[in-house]
């Protein structure tokens, strides 16, 4: 993303000293310069879909979580049992039932890793669902409005700008409306 983000920065520093050029021939095209921002986090967050994305993400990790929750449960109670044992059982009784537990530790670390895997993993792939979507919708705004450029303001690309107008909530409003 920050490549991306500084390559459109490069873009817009190329066009202000060409169009800085064009100024010295006449003002006329400085002041046709029109510029916008949009906090694609912000609109991420703010479309329907966005949160709707975000509620079905959540429920499938809450489920996951009430699972893994179920075996820690499981664990605890055989480590007790382990622990009350040792004084009575066998050893070879300790060894089975130690290894018991340390597969079961195992298992439930693996599937800990591999929901948190699985969970950023599609959040990665809604997230860039939605992204491209909101790129059409910022496209179209400015070809109809004749933005000069719009950046995207959340990733702190744009530093400053006196004259750019805040696009993101007329975004969000489009996004929702095309649904």
């Amino acid at each position: 993303m920050k490549k991306y983000a500084l390559s459109i920065l490069s873009v817009a520093l190329l066009m202000v000293s060409a169009t800085g050029v064009k100024a010295k021939e006449g003002n006329a095209a400085v002041s046709n310069l029109k510029f916008g921002v949009v906090d694609l986090q912000r609109a991420l967050n703010e479309i329907e879909e966005g949160k709707k994305a975000k509620e079905k993400l959540k429920a499938e990790f809450e489920a996951k979580q009430k699972k893994l929750e179920l075996q820690r449960g499981e664990i605890e109670k055989l480590q007790a049992d382990y622990q009350k044992q040792r004084l009575v059982a066998s050893e070879e009784s300790l060894k089975t039932k130690g290894e018991e537990l340390a597969q079961k530790m195992r298992s439930m670390q693996m599937e800990l890793n591999n929901a948190q895997q699985q969970l950023s993993t599609q959040e990665m792939q809604v997230t860039q669902q939605l992204l491209e979507k909101i790129k059409v919708i910022v496209a179209d705004i400015g070809k109809k409005e004749n933005f000069t450029a719009i950046f995207e303001k959340s990733q702190n690309v744009l530093l400053f700008s006196q004259d750019a107008t805040d696009l993101t909530t007329r975004v969000v409003t489009d996004y929702n409306k095309k649904k």
